[in-house]
C-alpha cells in the first residue's frame, strides 16, 4: 500500500494558547508550548487530538461507522497488530519564524468572578501565541483515506485552551505534498548491513529500569529491538508472502544491534569503562592498569572513538515534555506525566548481522526513505530518515581489534559491544565465567581485572501479550582484562567475536570485541566531541532577550514610585494589550478629564510611558515596546504582592 503525504497549514485567526502545563518564572501563569529556541509549536499529540475530534464529528454527521476513527488514529490500550491504515502526524511548527521568539507571543490577563465581582487574588496572566502566525506540518496516510482526512482537517475551527474566552480561532488547510525520492538501489546478499539514521522528529525509546509511575525516562540510543520491530512490521505489510516464508529466519538469523548517536564519519565504540581522572583535568588513568584511588570515573557518554592517546566521547541529547493521560470512561480523571525523548536532528549508526545472507535484499527494501521508530510514532514522534544503508562483509568496529596478521599476546582486553548476559546450568544469571572463556578460546584463561556496570533488560512478547522476564546483564562498554596461559589462535578469537557470548544473541545481545592492547593502553587523555556552534540568528535572539531582561531590572522600581494603586496599574497593563492608540487615550483621559488631583497621580506614569512610545528603547518596534511596558507593569505588580 502506498503512503500519501499531506501538508497541513494552520493559521491563527485570534490569539491562541497551546498550554504547556508550566508557568514562566517571574512571568506568565500560563505558558504556550515552546521549543528549545523559544518558538511556539503545536505538538503532534495535540494535533492528533484535534484531528480525532474533527474526524469523530464528521463520521457522526455523515452517518459513517464511528469505528473508522479508531482504525485510522488508534485505540487506547490496544497492543495488537498495527493497521496499515494508521495515520502518522508531525508537530506543527512556525512556517516563518521571526528573529526574536518574543515577537510570537501576546500577554493576556484575566480574573475569576465571585458573586458578580472580581475574586480576590485571582488575577492571572497567560502568554498566548499572537494571531496571524502560521504553522505547518505533515500527515502520512493511505491514498484511500485522503479525502476523508482532508475534510476532517478543514473542520478544525478552534484549538487550545480558553476557547470560550475568545482564544483559539484558526483556519486549517491541507494539500498534497510533493513526492519524495528514495534511493532505489537494492542491497546485494551480504553478511553485514551498516545503516545510519537521522531523526527528523524526537524519538521516544523508554528505559523502564529508570522510569517511575508518572515519568518515563528515555534511552540515549535507539535499541536494536526497536529497529527489528520496524523492519519486521514493514516487511509484513509490504511483502506479506515473502515475510511468511522467511519469518523464522528473520527472528533467528538476523541480529539487529543498537543504533548509537555519533558523528556521521565515526566508527563508534560503546563508552569504554575503566577510565578515571581528576575534576577539571583531561588526563585519565585506567583501573585495569594501575591504581586510581582518589579519582572519579570518567563519563564518555553514549559512544566513543580512540584517537591516538585520546579517547573522544559523544552523548545523545535528550529532552522532555509533559503529557496528560485521560481515562476514556471517566473523562474527569486526568493524570499528568512526563516523557523523555531523543531530541531531533541527531545521527545514529547501527548494524544488522546476518547468518543468512539472502535476507539482506529484503531488509534493504524497507530500510530506506522515511521510517518510524519508538513509542508514540503516530503522534508526532519517531520519524527518521535513512541517510545511509550499505553492505559490508564485517562490522567496521573490527578495525579496533585483531586482524589475521596481528600477533596475539597472552593479555587480552574483552569489550562488551552490546549488553552481555550469562546464565548458569540452572538458568540463573551469573558472572562471566573463566571456564566458558577457556572453552571458547581453547586455552586456560584468568580474569585479571575488570570494570563493569550491571543493568536490567526486558522486552515484550507480542504473541503472548506479556513482558519478558528482566535479565541482569553487563552493560555495553564493560571491559575485562584476560590473561591466557598461552596466546589463543586468531581463529578462536575471530570465532568468539562472530558468534558472541551469553543469552538472547539473536536480539543483538552478547556481541564482544577483543581490543588491541596498544590501542587501549596508549590512552592518557579524554576529550569531548564538541558541540556545534550556535547559529548567528540564535545568538542574536539570546542577546536581544538578555537586553530586555536587563532593561526590566533597571526600571522595575520606577512603577513603585508612581502614585497609582495596584488595580490602576493592572488597567494600564490591560490597555497595553489593546494597542498604542487605546493606551494613549486612557492615559490622557485620566490626566486631563478627571480633575487635578486624579491627574496628578497619573502625571509620572504618563510622562514615562509616552516617552517610551515616542522613543522605543533597544531599537524595538511599537508592538514590542507595548509588550515590554506590559512586562514591566506585570513584574512590578507581582513585587507588590510579595
Amino acid at each position: 500500500m502506498s503512503t500519501t503525504v499531506l501538508s497541513v497549514r494552520m493559521e491563527l485567526l485570534s490569539d491562541t494558547l497551546f498550554g504547556s502545563g508550566f508557568s514562566l518564572s517571574g512571568g506568565a501563569d500560563l505558558s504556550a508550548k515552546r521549543d528549545e529556541e523559544g518558538f511556539p509549536y503545536v505538538s503532534g499529540t495535540t494535533f492528533k487530538g484535534l484531528l480525532r475530534e474533527g474526524l469523530e464529528n464528521l463520521l457522526c454527521w455523515s452517518g459513517k461507522d464511528a469505528a473508522l476513527a479508531d482504525e485510522l488514529l488508534g485505540e487506547g490500550g490496544y497492543a495488537g497488530v498495527e493497521s496499515p491504515r494508521r495515520v502518522k502526524v508531525t508537530a506543527l511548527t512556525l512556517a516563518h519564524p521571526p528573529l526574536d521568539p518574543a515577537a510570537c507571543y501576546q500577554e493576556r490577563t484575566f480574573t475569576a468572578l465571585e458573586g458578580g465581582v472580581v475574586k480576590s487574588s485571582s488575577l492571572r496572566s497567560a502568554s498566548c501565541v499572537a494571531r496571524g502566525q502560521v504553522f505547518e506540518g505533515e500527515l502520512f496516510c493511505q491514498q484511500e483515506d485522503v479525502e476523508l482526512l482532508k475534510q476532517a482537517i478543514r473542520s478544525i475551527r478552534f484549538v487550545g485552551t480558553h476557547r470560550s474566552r475568545g482564544l483559539g480561532s484558526v483556519r486549517c488547510s491541507v494539500a498534497l505534498s510533493a513526492a519524495r525520492k528514495e534511493a532505489a538501489a537494492d542491497l546485494p546478499q551480504t553478511a553485514v548491513i551498516r545503516y545510519r539514521l537521522e531523526n527528523c522528529l524526537p524519538v521516544v525509546v523508554t528505559d523502564l529500569s529508570r522510569s517511575h509511575a508518572n515519568g518515563f525516562a528515555a534511552r540515549d540510543y535507539i535499541p536494536g529491538t526497536a529497529v527489528r520491530g520496524m523492519v519486521l512490521n514493514a516487511l509484513a505489510q509490504q511483502e506479506p508472502e515473502w515475510f511468511e516464508a522467511h519469518k523464522g529466519a528473520l527472528l533467528t538469523e538476523a541480529c539487529f544491534l543498537d543504533a548509537v548517536p555519533c558523528p556521521a564519519d565515526w566508527e563508534p565504540l560503546p563508552p569504554l569503562m575503566g577510565f578515571y581522572g581528576e575534576k577539571g583535568k583531561e588526563t585519565v588513568t585506567s583501573v585495569l592498569l594501575e591504581d586510581v584511588a582518589g579519582k572519579k570515573r570518567v563519563n564518555l557518554g553514549t559512544s566513543c572513538r580512540p584517537e591516538g592517546d585520546t579517547i573522544r566521547g559523544w552523548s545523545g541529547k535528550t529532552g522532555g515534555t509533559m503529557r496528560i493521560a485521560r481515562q476514556n470512561e471517566q473523562r474527569k480523571d486526568a493524570l499528568p506525566f512526563q516523557v523523555q525523548y531523543l531530541e531531533k536532528g541527531q545521527s545514529f549508526t547501527g548494524y544488522i548481522l546476518l547468518s543468512d545472507r539472502a535476507l539482506a535484499p529484503a531488509i534493504g527494501r524497507v530500510l530506506r526513505g522515511d521510517v518510524w521508530l519508538g513509542a508514540d510514532r503516530h503522534s508526532g514522534f519517531g520519524q527518521c530518515r535513512v541517510a545511509e544503508c550499505g553492505a559490508l562483509e564485517q562490522p567496521g568496529w573490527l578495525t579496533y581489534g585483531y586482524g589475521p596478521q596481528d600477533e596475539i599476546g597472552q593479555d587480552l582486553y574483552l569489550l562488551a559491544m552490546t549488553p552481555l548476559g550469562l546464565v548458569d546450568q540452572w538458568g540463573e544469571p551469573c558472572a562471566l565465567s573463566e571456564d566458558i572463556l577457556s572453552e571458547k578460546l581453547g586455552v586456560p584463561v584468568t580474569i585479571a581485572a575488570c570494570s563493569t556496570a550491571l543493568k536490567e533488560f526486558s522486552g515484550f512478547n507480542r504473541t503472548w501479550q506479556c513482558r519478558l522476564q528482566h535479565q541482569r546483564m553487563y552493560d555495553r562498554g564493560s571491559l575485562f582484562r584476560l590473561h591466557c596461559d598461552t596466546p589463543p589462535s586468531w581463529e578462536a578469537v575471530e570465532r568468539l567475536q562472530r558468534t558472541g557470548l551469553g543469552v538472547r544473541r539473536a536480539e543483538g545481545f552478547g556481541q564482544v570485541l577483543f581490543l588491541r592492547p596498544e590501542l587501549y593502553q596508549g590512552i592518557v587523555r579524554k576529550a569531548d566531541a564538541g558541540e556545534k556552534a550556535e547559529p548567528a540568528a540564535l545568538r542574536q535572539t539570546v542577546q536581544c532577550r538578555r537586553e530586555r531582561y536587563q532593561w526590566l531590572m533597571e526600571h522595575h522600581e520606577t512603577v513603585g514610585r508612581w502614585a497609582l494603586s495596584r488595580s490602576q496599574v493592572g488597567r494600564l497593563q490591560g490597555f497595553c494589550q489593546q494597542g498604542e492608540q487605546a493606551l494613549r487615550a486612557h492615559l490622557r483621559h485620566n490626566l486631563e478629564n478627571r480633575g487635578a488631583a486624579h491627574g496628578a497621580k497619573y502625571r509620572e506614569a504618563v510622562r514615562f510611558i509616552e516617552q517610551l512610545l515616542d522613543n522605543p528603547p533597544l531599537g524595538l518596534s511599537t508592538r514590542e515596546t507595548l509588550e515590554l511596558i506590559s512586562q514591566l507593569l506585570d513584574y512590578s505588580r507581582k513585587e507588590w504582592e510579595v
